[in-house]
């Protein structure tokens, strides 16, 4: 149990430092055009092999810095996107995501 709050606590100033350098020296907010939103969903194309995945239930999505990617304008990857009334299928060079 001890191993666990110290991890937790780690974690904790890990996120902080994050946090406070983030909002100064990184730009969390990813270009309009790497995004796709299907409903409640909305999936960024970072890169030809990382595409983050979001829901919210308001509709309303998070775009501070996370502790996994805290620069999200980046170069816009080539994507091509196939959407339907139940699908939506994002196609990268390196993989292809399928979201229903």
């Amino acid at each position: 149990m001890k191993f666990v709050n110290i991890l937790a606590s780690l974690m904790t100033c890990l996120q902080f430092a994050v946090n406070a350098g983030a909002q100064e020296d990184f730009h969390p907010v990813a270009k309009k055009e790497a995004q796709v939103v299907a409903g409640n969903a909305r999936f960024t194309i970072l890169t030809p092999r990382l595409i983050r995945m979001e829901w919210a239930e308001d509709g309303v999505f998070e775009d501070r810095a996370s502790l996994g990617v805290v620069n999200r304008d980046l170069p816009v990857p080539q994507f091509k996107i196939r959407q339907s009334a139940k699908q939506t299928i994002i196609t990268t060079d390196a993989l292809t995501l399928t979201y229903s």
